[in-house]
C-alpha cells in the first residue's frame, strides 16, 4: 500500500512553489534553505508515486499532476483550517460556561437578580443552571461535573480546596394552613410532630431528611409521610389541609406574605431553632475562578434583601436565631468520604440575625 504520510509542512511548500514558480523564492517565503524545501519535494514526490514540477534555470512549473494535485492541496489545508477554527470556536464557548446548581426554592429567589446582572459584566460566558437531588451536589463539584452551586446544609459543607461563602440563612419549620391548629404556636417544638402527616420530595432527602437527623438525635420520629417530589404541589396540599411540609422559610415567603399559608419554625431547644445556610462554592483552583467569584459576590447581594425578609418573617413569629450547632449535627452521614473531604478552613457562619 503506497505511503500517504503527507505532513503540512510539505503541502505548504508545495503550494509556495506553486504561488511562487520557484524553489528559492518559496525557501525564502517560508523562511527555508533552498536544500530543504528540495528534500521536502522529493520525498512528497516518492510518497505521493507522481512529479510535481519540472525546474528550469527560470525557475519551476507544476506538471500536470502536479497542478491537479495544487486544487486537492489549496482544499485539503481551507478544510483543515475551517476545521481548527470551529473547534478552536467550541473550545471557547466550552471554557466559558458555566454551570450553577441551585435548589428549586432558592432558584426563584436569587436567580432573576443575579443572572441578569452576572451576563451583563461577563456577556462572553455561558451560565447553565440545574437543580437536582441535594445529595449528589457535593460530589459532582468535586468531579467537575459542576463549575458552582448555592447548596444548603444545616452546617459547613464538607469541601477541601473549595471557596465556601455564606449568602444567606433562615428556620426550617412547617408550612400549614392558617387555621391548622399547630398554628396557633409561636414555634413548634419536636413532640408536635406526632400523629401529623408529612410531606416531602422524598423520604431519605431534602429537608426532611435534614430535619429527621436532627430529631432522631432528640429521640423524635415523624409520623406517617408522603412523598411529593414537586415543591409547588407541596405547597398547594399544604394550602388545601392535606398534610404538612419541611420548607425553609425563604421558600414559602410569598405565601406566607399572602395569608394562604402560616410557617412556624422547629425548635429542638427553648430558643434553638432547626435552621439552614445557603453557601455559595467553587474550587479555588478553578479556571474562570475570578469571575465565580464575581458571581458570588452577586449572590451574596443578591441574598442581601432576601435576607432582611426572612429576619423580619422570623421576628414576626418571635422565634430564636439561633443556628443548630455542631453537637445537633454530629454523626451526621455525609455526601463524601473522610479521604476526599474536609471542612473548609477560613470560613465563619453569617452573622446572627435580628
Amino acid at each position: 500500500m503506497m505511503d500517504l504520510d503527507v505532513d503540512l509542512l510539505s503541502l505548504r511548500i508545495f503550494l509556495a512553489i506553486c504561488d511562487e514558480g520557484s524553489f528559492a523564492k518559496a525557501a525564502h517565503k517560508l523562511f527555508l534553505s533552498e536544500p530543504a524545501v528540495s528534500v521536502r519535494m522529493r520525498i512528497l514526490e516518492e510518497r505521493l508515486g507522481f512529479t510535481l514540477f519540472v525546474r528550469s534555470r527560470g525557475g519551476a512549473e507544476p506538471t500536470h499532476a502536479g497542478r491537479s494535485f495544487q486544487t486537492v492541496a489549496t482544499r485539503l489545508l481551507q478544510e483543515l483550517q475551517d476545521a481548527v477554527e470551529e473547534t478552536r470556536a467550541t473550545a471557547r464557548r466550552i471554557a466559558a460556561r458555566v454551570t450553577l446548581w441551585c435548589a428549586e426554592g432558592t432558584a426563584s429567589y436569587v436567580l432573576p437578580e443575579l443572572l441578569p446582572q452576572f451576563v451583563e459584566q461577563h456577556a462572553h460566558i455561558e451560565v447553565v443552571t440545574r437543580s437536582g437531588r441535594p445529595q449528589q451536589v457535593l460530589p459532582d463539584l468535586i468531579h467537575g461535573q459542576l463549575d458552582c452551586a448555592l447548596y444548603a446544609d444545616l452546617v459547613v459543607p464538607s469541601l477541601k480546596g473549595y471557596e465556601l461563602t455564606p449568602c444567606f440563612r433562615g428556620p426550617i419549620g412547617l408550612a400549614l394552613t392558617p387555621d391548622h391548629p399547630l398554628a396557633a404556636r409561636r414555634c413548634l417544638v419536636s413532640e408536635d410532630l406526632a400523629g401529623q402527616r408529612l410531606l416531602s420530595n422524598e423520604r431519605t432527602t431534602g429537608y426532611l431528611a435534614l430535619v429527621r437527623e436532627a430529631l432522631a438525635r432528640h429521640g423524635v420520629r415523624p409520623g406517617e409521610v408522603y412523598p411529593v417530589e414537586s415543591l409547588d404541589a407541596r405547597r398547594v396540599l399544604c394550602e388545601r389541609g392535606f398534610g404538612v411540609a419541611f420548607f425553609p422559610l425563604v421558600t414559602v415567603l410569598e405565601a406566607v406574605a399572602r395569608g394562604e399559608l402560616a410557617f412556624r419554625p422547629l425548635e429542638l431547644a427553648p430558643g434553638r431553632l432547626v435552621e439552614v445556610t445557603t453557601w455559595f462554592c467553587f474550587a479555588r483552583t478553578h479556571t474562570l475562578r475570578a469571575e465565580l467569584r464575581d458571581m458570588r459576590d452577586l449572590a451574596t447581594a443578591s441574598a442581601v434583601g432576601l435576607q432582611a425578609k426572612v429576619d423580619a418573617a422570623v421576628a414576626a413569629v418571635g422565634g430564636g436565631t439561633l443556628l443548630i450547632g455542631a453537637d445537633d449535627a454530629r454523626g451526621r452521614p455525609r455526601a463524601l468520604d473522610s479521604e476526599t473531604s474536609a471542612t473548609s478552613p477560613g470560613t465563619s457562619a453569617l452573622p446572627t440575625p435580628g
